[in-house]
């Protein structure tokens, strides 16, 4: 387990920071998955590809059951699916440094962005058909194309400015956003890390995870219809200057 450790913390050393759901939670997993996956000769696209595969399976539970168990089922997988969206970057990371590779490709990353996003459409499409089947109710569609909406636009965002715009820029004007509403609550005693205010793809799927332990998944569709599409219009609204 030892010698996934240097992979781990490279990340670290080049001075970025993960978000905090995926700092405090996913990290602490994602390591021992990373070296089952190096033990069994697993190659980081097919990490990425197993993870993608877990969310097809929660959406197909969340479609065709809607008892607690199934459901508890379904959260469990969408949460060690992030697991391994965490593992691919590491193993990635590890066998570059393993064979000295000097310029690693950037495919792989390219294939976990989109995968990215198809693991929530399809994770949106399993909750709010199924949610529909169940009740009839024609809010559950309209929820879901909403959430299909925030999805696709707070990942295509995301791409957008880590494509057009500097990391600097980039850091100074998601920072600036987040320092001052953590400042507000450090007036009323709150010392909260300022990166708990973002609608990253880790509080994403905590959001999903947490609503389906607790038998209520299509909740996460209300937060993402209104949180997500909030937040990437926001993200739109920063950028506007530059």
């Amino acid at each position: 387990m030892r010698q996934l450790k240097p992979s781990y913390f490279k990340r670290y050393r080049k001075g970025k920071k993960d978000d905090y759901f995926a700092d405090k939670i996913f990290r602490k997993f994602s390591l021992y998955t990373s070296w089952l996956a190096v033990k069994l000769k697993v190659s980081p696209n097919m990490v990425t590809f197993s993870s993608f595969i877990m969310d097809v399976i929660a959406a197909g539970i969340f479609l065709f059951s809607g008892k607690w168990i199934f459901s508890l089922i379904a959260g469990l997988l969408v949460f060690f699916s992030f697991v391994l969206d965490h593992s691919d970057g590491e193993v990635a990371r590890y066998l570059n440094e393993k064979n000295k590779v000097k310029n690693p490709k950037r495919f792989g990353s390219y294939v976990d962005s989109i995968f990215d996003m198809l693991c929530f459409i399809v994770l949106f499409l399993g909750i709010g058909f199924g949610s529909y089947f169940r009740s009839g109710n024609f809010d559950f569609i309209i929820l879901m194309i909403f959430s299909i909406i925030a999805a696709t636009l707070l990942t295509a965002t995301a791409l957008g400015s880590r494509a057009y715009f500097s990391d600097s820029l980039k850091s100074s004007l998601s920072l600036s956003a987040r320092e001052k509403i953590s400042k507000i609550f450090s007036k009323i005693g709150l010392n909260l890390d300022y990166r708990l205010f973002s609608f990253s793809a880790d509080v994403q799927t905590l959001i999903i995870s947490v609503c389906a332990l607790i038998g209520f998944p299509w909740i996460s569709m209300i937060i993402f219809s209104t949180v997500g599409n909030f937040y990437w219009i926001l993200k739109f609204w920063l950028y506007r200057k530059y």
